[in-house]
């Protein structure tokens, strides 16, 4: 059977998963655990990836993630190989530790995402030692089990943990509010699953490659077989390859959204909110790297890539500020070719 296709694409919504050669063991005590988890942070950072869920079992691992560029290959190309290294130097052994390539696939958020965040964190009380249990013992295994995003979305942590995990969205699914009310429902429903014991979300998955509607499933096939790009948040810049420089962005995008000039380099009463949207839209127009950004605004790189990551999450959980940013980007990129 030939290997499914790689689909990437800007803000693509993928579950993912790795296993161990020959399903062997990845994870062979908490401090290798904890390694992964905090290569996987610095990956999520430096590749501008969002997390929704992940599961660490003791041969594989499950992610549910976001992409907002085009890159999850190399995203899981570094974070696969740091941790291949560092395991065998760890554990004096050499060879592959993955079994062949990750498996990826792309999915449709509504009717989907939900259900998959809750298959990934059931995966500990899934496996053939403890399914037989009674089902109070299984979810006191399931509330016991430290490495998954369960903790992140079923209680109200004092502290936060590594890595980082976007819950709201999903929360937002089940048509809740506030925090407390999202930990709250997502248990119920994860917990109504696994005393039903549905079948799983994946085995929908179509072509193995992705999981969806038809219409969404006639977008994917578009992308396969007749080599369309596609991005539900394609704008024309996807295929500018005479990029602007970041200063550039930043003074047309002062243009754009009406603030004097020079205002978005100094402390305003314009606020945060509209300096790191100007960051943002540095960083997605000119694909400037973070350092050359950093240095026209005055601030850090760390400063940039926390701005950004704030950007990227109000996207994701407000349609209304999503709308804004898009009209914005489209706005600037006209301005810039004109």
């Amino acid at each position: 059977m030939a290997r499914p296709l790689r689909i990437e694409y800007p803000d693509a919504l993928y579950h993912i998963t790795s296993r161990g050669q020959e399903r062997g063991t990845i994870f062979s005590d908490d401090k290798d655990r904890w390694h992964f988890v905090d290569v996987l942070a610095e990956n999520l950072e430096y590749y501008e990836v969002t997390l929704y869920a992940y599961v660490l079992m003791e041969n594989h691992y499950h992610l549910v993630a976001r992409t907002a560029r085009a890159n999850l290959n190399r995203f899981m190309h570094d974070l696969n190989g740091a941790y291949s290294t560092w395991y065998n130097v760890r554990h004096d052994r050499a060879g592959h530790m993955f079994q062949g390539r990750y498996k990826a696939i792309v999915m449709e958020e509504e009717n989907y995402l939900l259900t998959v965040a809750a298959y990934v964190h059931l995966n500990p009380v899934r496996i053939k030692t403890v399914k037989q249990k009674p089902f109070e013992e299984r979810v006191r295994i399931l509330d016991d089990y430290p490495w998954s995003s369960w903790w992140d979305y079923t209680r109200a942590l004092k502290k936060k943990r590594t890595p980082p995990v976007l819950c709201d969205v999903v929360w937002g699914e089940l048509g809740v509010r506030t925090k407390a009310a999202g930990r709250s429902r997502f248990r119920e429903y994860a917990l109504g699953r696994l005393m039903e014991d549905p079948m799983s979300p994946l085995k929908e998955v179509k072509r193995q490659t992705y999981l969806g509607s038809e219409g969404f499933g006639r977008q994917i096939e578009e992308m396969l077989f007749a080599g369309q790009e596609l991005s539900r948040q394609i704008v024309a810049h996807e295929a500018w390859s005479d990029r602007p420089s970041a200063e550039a962005v930043m003074e047309t995008a002062s243009r754009a959204l009406k603030l004097p000039a020079g205002s978005v380099t100094r402390r305003t009463r314009y606020g945060r909110e509209t300096r790191d949207l100007v960051i943002y839209l540095c960083r997605e127009i000119s694909r400037a790297e973070q350092r050359a950004i950093a240095q026209h605004f005055g601030i850090g790189q760390a400063a940039v890539s926390l701005a950004t990551r704030r950007v990227r999450q109000a996207i994701a959980t407000d349609r209304r500020f999503k709308r804004r940013v898009e009209k914005a980007q489209k706005t600037i990129i006209n301005m810039l070719k004109t």
